[in-house]
């Protein structure tokens, strides 16, 4: 039997980069986005999520926001010299009736489960493939991250676009956090 394509799930390449805002600046750059582009889509987010392999490279995620849930899994990721990562992405939505069997899901294939991960998410979407969000992490809330991230079949301008909005939003490359956020909960002591 032949599966039609569109039955799979959307397989993308996700690049993105991701920066630990100074206290100082949140303000700052929370006022140029919304000037910019309006007021921004306010989420709170609930991540189940784990490793699936020995060394932490892949991973997969049940993420409930707002009313949307997704199974996610991303691939191994690759670093370019100004920060931007680069990897494979799968995304599947589900329904809520999906729920419970996800669950068991992402228990029986991490072999390295993370902490439960909680945020308010504002999210500002750009165009059909990109956007710029600012998390706020439950666990931490002396922290506030912010990413520019464009979701692609192809990486075409890409890279370049995301560099320009980097810099109209005067985001600072010492600002940048490489680590993923299963690897900031697995480095931060719990409090």
């Amino acid at each position: 039997m032949v599966v039609p394509v569109s039955l799979y799930p959307e397989r993308m390449i996700e690049i993105e980069k991701k920066y630990l805002i100074p206290q100082a600046q949140v303000e700052r750059l929370l006022a140029l986005l919304e000037s910019t582009y309006g007021a921004p889509k306010v989420l709170d987010e609930l991540d189940l999520h784990g490793y699936t392999d020995r060394d932490r490279t892949h991973y997969l995620r049940l993420r409930r926001s707002g009313e949307k849930l997704q199974l996610v899994a991303k691939g191994r990721s690759q670093l370019s010299e100004d920060g931007f990562k680069q990897r494979k992405e799968v995304t599947i939505p589900l329904i809520e009736d999906q729920l419970a069997t996800a669950m068991e899901l992402v228990e029986l294939l991490t072999t390295f489960p993370l902490p439960t991960m909680e945020r308010q998410r504002k999210v500002w979407k750009l165009s059909g493939d990109s956007e710029i969000v600012v998390d706020n992490l439950k666990r931490f809330p002396d922290r506030t991250y912010a990413e520019i991230e464009v979701l692609a079949e192809i990486q075409a301008d890409a890279l370049e676009r995301l560099r320009s909005l980097e810099s109209s939003l005067g985001l600072d490359p010492g600002w940048v956090e490489t680590r993923n956020y299963g690897q900031i909960l697995l480095d931060s002591p719990t409090r």
